[in-house]
């Protein structure tokens, strides 16, 4: 293979919790990106709108964006379904994500089944959904959210 064709994208998720800090990781990167232009790239993910507030003088120099913006939901409802989208399986998972090589199909479809039924009981109960409301209408992060979502979902079974 060629390494003339290589490309690397490297994806900073949370890219706030980054630049809280010294920001030589991002220095050092836009480094090597500058070095090798259209082989390196970097794709920073934040849900401050501010982040580039919160970067050093030598790393605004560098740092040539293009910034997409996505907005959060505006209601309740979306957020909901959001997190329906997030827990609900398939009816077949791909063979490498599911939980048994020695489960058939059947059982496979059967765990996924009662897994949905579980996250629709879920997203419909009030109180769960009266929860998510009060939470996002004080902080609209979705990484925040998640772990919420992540409490509530370590509790959902699939007798």
């Amino acid at each position: 293979e060629d390494v003339e064709e290589n490309r690397l994208v490297f994806v900073l998720e949370e890219f706030e919790k980054f630049a809280s800090k010294k920001q030589t990781l991002y220095y050092i990167l836009l480094e090597l990106i500058a070095e090798f232009p259209g082989k390196l790239s970097m794709i920073a993910v934040t849900s401050y709108p501010d982040y580039l507030d919160l970067l050093e003088k030598r790393i605004k120099s560098r740092f040539r964006q293009a910034t997409f913006s996505v907005l959060p939901p505006s209601k309740v409802e979306d957020v909901m379904t959001t997190i329906s989208k997030w827990l609900t399986l398939p009816d077949q998972l791909p063979e490498e994500l599911q939980f048994s090589k020695d489960k058939t199909q059947k059982t496979q479809k059967t765990h996924n089944a009662d897994w949905n039924k579980s996250v629709k009981a879920l997203i419909e109960d009030d109180t769960f959904e009266a929860i998510i409301a009060r939470t996002y209408s004080y902080n609209r992060d979705f990484n925040k959210l998640s772990s919420l979502v992540e409490v509530a979902m370590a509790q959902l079974t699939t007798t």
